[in-house]
């Protein structure tokens, strides 16, 4: 996603200028995640548009959706992560976990939309979060790129905002331990998200405890 700009520094887990040497800024890191749901929201819109004018059936457009979904979770988690080539079985494992607890929710919209409960407008706005939603794949990345676990991810239902949230983690690490900090965007206000921002400022984590995690 970023730019071939950008190179993947594989002992900080960050993206650094290829020209200037300097590292992305975790902002801009959050920005060119959020840029990309934006961009490919009409992907979802122009499947709503068929499905209301009964061009294609729900079940086409669940099937449509799921492709959809795959792709962008899997784009975006790619970005935290480092790259295709960061990748790992792990990583894998995880990505494809993810895509499927979003499936079995889009298999429950489906059937909504299937029995007539939502019109037009609902449908599209809710097909909005699945896309919306991919922070978390983001996020997840960035943390299995440093190999650490951390408590809660942008997007990961546990907040207010749920999918709607655009947080980002901002993680900086010293030779014994990572400092992990939750940062709110500008709109960002919800309650959790503004406690957290608080709470994880920032969130210690020793990298002995890491390696014996890895280990085991």
């Amino acid at each position: 996603m970023p730019s071939r700009a950008w190179g993947w520094d594989v002992p900080t887990a960050r993206y650094r200028s290829k020209k200037s040497g300097r590292f992305m800024s975790p902002t801009v890191d959050a920005r060119i995640r959020d840029d990309f749901n934006r961009r490919r929201l009409k992907d979802v819109d122009a499947l709503s548009r068929k499905l209301a004018k009964e061009q294609i059936s729900v079940r086409a457009w669940e099937q449509d959706m799921r492709a959809t979904i795959e792709k962008h979770w899997t784009v975006q988690y790619m970005h935290g992560r480092g790259g295709r080539n960061a990748m790992q079985a792990d990583d894998r494992a995880l990505l494809k976990a993810l895509i499927r607890e979003q499936w079995n929710y889009l298999h429950g919209f489906a059937g909504a939309v299937q029995e007539g409960q939502l019109s037009a407008k609902q449908i599209k706005a809710r097909a909005h979060l699945y896309l919306n939603d991919s922070v978390r794949a983001h996020s997840e990345g960035k943390a299995s790129a440093h190999g650490i676990r951390l408590p809660a991810h942008p997007g990961d239902g546990t907040s207010e905002c749920k999918a709607n949230c655009r947080c980002h983690w901002e993680i900086a690490q010293t030779e014994t331990e990572f400092k992990a900090t939750w940062r709110r965007s500008a709109a960002e206000s919800c309650p959790t998200c503004k406690h957290r921002s608080r709470q994880w400022a920032p969130l210690t984590i020793s990298k002995q405890v890491t390696r014996m995690r890895s280990a085991a």
